[in-house]
């Protein structure tokens, strides 16, 4: 299913492929070669940010080791590439050794990248792992940044 999902987006033209987390099942050694047999050959360049499952409690490897390991590119913060018309911003947002998402920590870096994005014209995209929330409680699963991070996060990208 991955390999057919990256065919046709290169098919259709794709300049980079981003992957927005749960690269891996758990971050073993055994999934990261996986990774590299379906990534290795992508003629474009793949962006990766981590998700829960490749920061969870059963890792044996940080992500962005085991990626750089394998020439793989992994994301830890927040990192930006302009295409053609769009700023593409990618937060990590996964917490270490848990499930939930926290991006408001990353806000001032990303609302300054937005400001110049707008600034010059351009539209941005801010990809991420976990969904905002808009409540502190999940109503449905899987569960992704509560609520009032999630909301500082947009009030400070917003401003």
């Amino acid at each position: 299913m991955a390999r057919d999902a990256l065919s046709d987006a290169l098919a259709w033209g794709a300049s980079t492929i981003v992957v927005k987390g749960d690269v891996c099942d758990q971050s073993f050694d055994r999934y990261w070669d996986q990774a590299l047999s379906l990534f290795a050959a992508v003629p474009v360049p793949v962006w990766m940010l981590p998700g829960n499952h490749d920061t969870g409690t059963r890792r044996a490897v940080e992500p962005d080791v085991a990626a750089r390991l394998r020439g793989l590119r992994m994301i830890r913060g927040v990192e930006h590439l302009d295409v053609d018309g769009l700023r593409i911003v990618l937060v990590e947002s996964g917490i270490p050794d848990g499930g939930w998402g926290d991006i408001a920590r990353h806000r001032h870096d990303v609302a300054d990248l937005v400001a110049d994005a707008r600034a010059a014209g351009t539209g941005t995209f801010i990809g991420t792992h976990h969904q905002p929330q808009r409540f502190r409680t999940p109503l449905y699963w899987p569960h992704g940044t509560p609520g009032p991070n999630a909301g500082e996060f947009a009030r400070t990208v917003r401003a």
